[in-house]
Parts: structure tokens; C-alpha cells; sequence
């Protein structure tokens, strides 16, 4: 679930002073509130992250391209749409031979291919197939809920109803002391 906490519309209300002189003594009442709406996400985004290491540098980028084709292959082959899978990141790392203690006598052991692939799905009930992609190929998967812009929308507008009894609270604050609000002077979300 996520929650979503938006800051409330900050109504600020010029009350009207006690005095007849209504132009150079006015007060200001400041009054915020908060709205908080819990909704469940509708889009999952899971970047997938494939090591391959190889002596040979020219033979490491092939062994990471073909893991990478076989990842993309699967996920397709579950329903998730070519559109949806997006290269991020691609990197080859020397490794060193960690045994020897002298930087001048290092020596390369293998190259290292990190190979890094996005996927949004609009469908998160397929998150968990797409992970047992991952698990299948033994890479690493990290998940993130989001909100598509219409749900957003949805729970902002909730959010932003909840938060109406900031004028309440102005004109209470007003009351308390002998004025009234005579107006809202500004509003921030």
C-alpha cells in the first residue's frame, strides 16, 4: 500500500479588525492541514541487473548480450510488451587477480559485464513472474510501486478534499477572537 501524504491546501484568511480603520489593521489567521489517502499502486517498475564475467573481453559482452536476449525472450514469452523493456545501463569492468598485493604486478582476471534492463508493468499482478525470470537466471531484480498519473490524480483530489476544514479552522480561529475571515489571502498544495 502506499500512502500518500499531501500537504494541505494552506489557507491563509485576512480577518477583519476590531478597529474601523480595515485598511492598515487587518490580521492574518495562518491555518494548514494535511490529507492522507492509502491506495494500492497500479504499476510496478523492476530493473534487472545481469553480471557475466569472462577472461576474454571480446567473449564477455557476447556471454551478457545472450543472457540478456534469453531475460527479454522470457518476460515477453509472460505477456510483458517489448515496449515496456528498456536497456538502462551497460557497463565492462576489468576484474584484477586479487591475490596479489602489488598494484604494479596486478594482473586482469576476467571482465565483467553488468548489464542492466527496466521493465514497467502496467500489470502488477505480473511482478511475480517477472521476478521468477529473474530468479531463473540467477540476476538481480530490485521492485518499485508507483502510481499511474490517473490514479495520482485521483488520490491528490481525494488528498486535497480532506483538507477543506482548513477554512474551518480559520474561521474558528476568527471567531474566537472577534473577527471574521474575510477572505483567503493565498493557497499552496
Amino acid at each position: 500500500m502506499i500512502a500518500l501524504v499531501f500537504m494541505a491546501i494552506t489557507c491563509v484568511g485576512i480577518a477583519a479588525a476590531a478597529s474601523t480603520n480595515t485598511s492598515s489593521d487587518h490580521r492574518v489567521i495562518y491555518s494548514s492541514d494535511t490529507g492522507n489517502v492509502i491506495g494500492t499502486p497500479d504499476r510496478a517498475q523492476i530493473t534487472f541487473s545481469a553480471d557475466t564475467e569472462n577472461a576474454d573481453v571480446q567473449i564477455s559482452p557476447q556471454d551478457s548480450a545472450q543472457m540478456m536476449t534469453k531475460v527479454i525472450d522470457s518476460l515477453v514469452a509472460i505477456g510483458i510488451p517489448h515496449d515496456a523493456l528498456k536497456i538502462s545501463g551497460y557497463g565492462i569492468h576489468t576484474v584484477y587477480d586479487d591475490t596479489i598485493k602489488s598494484i604494479l604486478d596486478q594482473k586482469v582476471r576476467a571482465y565483467r559485464v553488468t548489464n542492466t534492463l527496466k521493465v514497467t508493468l502496467h500489470d502488477v499482478n505480473l511482478k511475480g513472474s517477472a521476478i521468477d525470470v529473474a530468479v531463473a537466471y540467477s540476476i538481480n531484480q530490485a521492485i518499485l510501486f508507483l502510481l499511474s498519473e490517473e490514479q495520482s490524480q485521483v488520490f491528490s483530489t481525494e488528498a486535497l478534499k480532506e483538507v477543506a476544514r482548513s477554512r474551518a479552522d480559520a474561521d474558528t480561529g476568527a471567531g474566537a477572537i472577534g473577527n471574521a475571515v474575510m477572505g483567503v489571502q493565498s493557497a499552496d498544495t
